[in-house]
């Protein structure tokens, strides 16, 4: 009954809603998006001595995308869901319930290009080469509207404060 008691208050407040007056517009947001999905198979990389890497050239990250905005990566993984990059699964071969080996899957990018590497935590691991990945990068807004020292000045305080 206490947890009766403790929730209803919290199930009054969902059903009623909150009521009040609407706040004021919020600021614009970044438009400056874009989504690439690419595939690639392990053989079409450049073998290292645990994996693989891929290089995929995308003109759309630019300078402006390397100096100022970001590029987030993420790869397709079951029922057409997309898992953030890097990430990591381990192998337990024999399920001795120890691990064998970890696979990693990580990625960087610089001027026109996106790296992906996929690798193996040993040497010895096996990797299919005509395996298919699907990769997913979102590439977020080379043209802020507020420069590092704005931005500072307006979410942190004067950034010639001295500490």
């Amino acid at each position: 009954m206490k947890h009766v008691t403790k929730l209803l208050p919290i199930i009054v407040l969902l059903l009623l809603g909150c009521e009040g007056p609407e706040g004021p517009p919020g600021e614009d947001g970044n438009t400056d998006v874009e989504v690439v999905v690419f595939s690639f198979t392990l053989s079409q990389g450049t073998a290292t001595e645990t994996g693989m890497i891929y290089e995929k050239l995308l003109s759309e990250i630019d300078a402006s995308i390397v100096n100022n905005g970001t590029v987030i990566a993420y790869v397709e993984a079951e029922n057409n869901t997309y898992e953030a990059l890097p990430s990591t699964f381990c192998v337990d071969t024999n399920d001795s319930g120890d691990i064998d080996y970890c696979l990693f899957l990580t990625y960087w990018y610089s001027l026109n290009t996106l790296s992906v590497e996929f690798s193996s935590s040993t040497t010895g691991v096996t990797l299919n080469p005509s395996f298919t990945m699907t990769i997913k990068a979102v590439i977020l807004g080379g043209n802020p509207t507020l420069s590092r020292e704005e931005y500072y000045d307006k979410y942190f305080g004067d950034s010639n404060e001295d500490s």
